[in-house]
């Protein structure tokens, strides 16, 4: 089972990530995206990390969940759409996932 309070293979927590994927949907460099997590003290490759295991898994989860969300959405956007714009939506996506199966 996922916890609802972190992100897999990372050391950032749901709202983290959640709050970078916001930014990033918004056109918000990567670089501002990810402040908060050089204010926690991580390094700024740290910022890159985040961002392409997102898309990585973003990408399987597209591949897994074909009729969910519009495909042409890129990663961010489409996890947001997918969801239901949820306030939440890597914790909707992960509970999905383990419906699935």
């Amino acid at each position: 089972m996922i916890p609802s309070f972190s992100v897999p293979g990372t050391s950032i927590d749901l709202e983290e990530v959640e709050t970078f994927i916001r930014h990033r949907s918004a056109d918000v460099s990567r670089r501002a995206a990810g402040e908060r997590f050089g204010a926690q003290g991580m390094g700024e490759e740290y910022v890159r990390f985040p961002g392409r295991r997102l898309i990585r898994g973003i990408h399987q989860t597209k591949a897994l969940f074909r009729d969910l969300g519009d495909h042409k959405l890129h990663t961010g956007n489409w996890l947001i759409h997918a969801t239901g714009e949820t306030k939440h939506p890597v914790y909707r996506l992960n509970t999905l996932s383990i419906a699935a199966g």
